[in-house]
């Protein structure tokens, strides 16, 4: 039996390679990237956005002030939806004006596991710029989001494509029934399963409803930081719309993602 020996690799040798911002100081290239959020809040809506600007390389709500926008790297998609079906996407990406032919699904609809050759192959076929988990549930095979070990173990294969393509991989998760029914704490506790599922995402994003003034629903969704490893400030929330389909409606540096699934500052509200 032969014996395994390994060397350690030195800094020294370490390949300088600079931080590669997707979506400048929101979404990280070859790293993985969270938003969690209630169901029907409009996380595929916001992704369904962003991936259609990828395909061009066109333009969305930048992090700086209202008025600042931020240019999307042109590149190809693989999106991957497991609780809508593919032709639901490519109606949302239509209304976007994405590039079709750069966005890819798994075939037939089916759900590749993390950590499967299927999955493997799509990365190598598409080489994505960006990579969209709709929902994570559906791709962990059976890993339980509760078990720490068990979840950053089924997510580890993921992490080393994204840092192999260097894609952007964004992870659509839904918050636990504790956050949902605004029972306070830190956002990176909000994830269904174990905390540490926060710990994976190199930027952690919490999208929720803002209210209006007289408790009635608004248009408007914020998408708030949660964690974010890389950015050299606290961006603001992002603010959009959902009203005859997408629109961006500026920033807001005041709220926070604790704000949206807090009880009692949900009941407030901010006007919309």
């Amino acid at each position: 039996m032969e014996n395994n020996i390994i060397s350690p690799v030195w800094a020294a040798s370490v390949p300088d390679k600079p931080l590669d911002w997707f979506y400048p100081n929101v979404f990280v290239r070859g790293e993985l990237n969270g938003i969690q959020g209630m169901p029907g809040d409009g996380k595929t809506w916001l992704m369904c956005e962003i991936a259609a600007q990828t395909s061009i390389g066109g333009i969305v709500q930048g992090v700086v002030d209202e008025s600042d926008c931020a240019e999307l790297p042109c590149g190809n998609v693989l999106y991957l939806p497991g609780d809508d079906a593919p032709e639901r996407i490519k109606e949302r990406l239509v209304s976007r004006g994405a590039d079709l032919s750069k966005v890819a699904f798994a075939p037939d609809g089916s759900l590749p596991q993390i950590g499967s050759p299927e999955l493997e192959q799509l990365f190598e076929q598409t080489a994505p710029t960006l990579c969209v988990i709709d929902t994570l549930q559906h791709f962990c095979g059976k890993a339980s989001a509760s078990d720490m070990t068990a979840i950053t173990t089924a997510l580890q294969p993921l992490q080393t494509l994204a840092r192999k393509h260097n894609t952007a991989v964004v992870v659509i998760m839904h918050v636990s029934k504790h956050a949902a029914t605004g029972n306070g704490g830190d956002s990176t506790s909000y994830p269904i399963g174990s905390y540490a599922i926060a710990g994976i995402y190199r930027t952690l994003w919490t999208l929720g409803r803002l209210k209006e003034v007289d408790g009635k629903p608004s248009p408007t969704r914020a998408l708030c930081q949660s964690k974010n490893n890389y950015a050299e400030f606290d961006p603001p929330a992002l603010l959009f719309e959902l009203r005859d389909g997408f629109r961006w409606v500026g920033v807001d540096a005041d709220l926070t993602a604790e704000d949206l699934y807090n009880k009692s500052k949900r009941q407030r509200g901010r006007p919309a």
